[in-house]
């Protein structure tokens, strides 16, 4: 592991975790995770881990294990010309559709997404930022410092998850961020096969649209909220136990309908 890796603070206590419901024909476009009423033994065991399971630990072997996977891509995929590295892409989007974010397949399209950075921005991911993305898409925070490249984390688990046939939302903190990731990452998800947009306060609703259509969509936090809100207004129903009246309430406190 590099000096680079050692340095990165993930906030990770078990990678060992059941998979999420994914998009599909079988969840559905956007898929709920059931909420699970438990028994007072495991709420009393539930205590107990969080009493004594020390935060922030992570499983270095298997994290290790997953960037040498990687790494023995490199050499295969750097020979590749741009036809037989299309066909590549190909398969593993077929893969990743069929069979899921397996391990295996994951760290093939981490490699290939790798690959594809360095060919077209002139940039390769470093092992704390394979890390961090392969922490992001098992469900989990990666926390890295300034100068890390947190922008360039973000293509490993967005891209791989997009590939996946899951809709991507990549969100940061402020207009001037969303536009300017989403345009210089945008060689390496249209070299996947992938559409990206992002969604700034001056689009409007028609373009909006049209942005949360594409494979992987850049916004803020706020703008992600208010949209979902005024979707749920528009639309008249309840979702995840937000009322129409309750959405209109809130959009109304921040100025933003009447």
């Amino acid at each position: 592991m590099t000096t680079d890796t050692q340095q990165s603070v993930i906030a990770l206590s078990d990678l060992q975790q059941q998979p999420l419901p994914h998009p599909g024909i079988f969840y559905g476009a956007y898929p709920y995770k059931k909420a699970v009423e438990k028994g007072k033994l495991e709420t009393l065991l539930d205590d107990v881990r969080r009493r004594f399971v020390k935060p922030g630990t992570f499983n270095k072997k298997q994290l290790n294990k997953f960037v040498e996977r990687v790494h023995l891509l490199d050499a295969a995929l750097q020979k590749m010309s741009d036809q037989a590295l299309d066909k590549w892409i190909l398969d593993i989007r077929n893969k990743l559709q069929s069979k899921g974010l397996e391990e295996e397949i994951t760290a093939r399209a981490f490699a290939t997404i790798r690959e594809i950075a360095g060919r077209e921005l002139g940039m390769r991911h470093y092992d704390c930022q394979l890390i961090g993305g392969y922490i992001m898409l098992n469900g989990r925070i990666a926390e890295m410092q300034t100068g890390e490249g947190k922008t360039l984390t973000a293509t490993l688990t967005a891209g791989c998850a997009a590939l996946a046939g899951m809709p991507v939302h990549v969100v940061t903190v402020n207009d001037y961020l969303v536009e300017r990731d989403a345009e210089l990452m945008r060689p390496v998800y249209e070299r996947l096969g992938l559409s990206v947009d992002y969604v700034t306060e001056n689009k409007s609703t028609e373009e909006r649209k049209l942005d949360y259509a594409c494979d992987v969509t850049y916004c803020t936090n706020k703008q992600l909220a208010f949209d979902y809100l005024r979707d749920r207004v528009q639309m008249g129903h309840r979702v995840s136990g937000l009322s129409r009246q309750s959405c209109h309430r809130l959009l109304k406190r921040h100025g933003l309908a009447t």
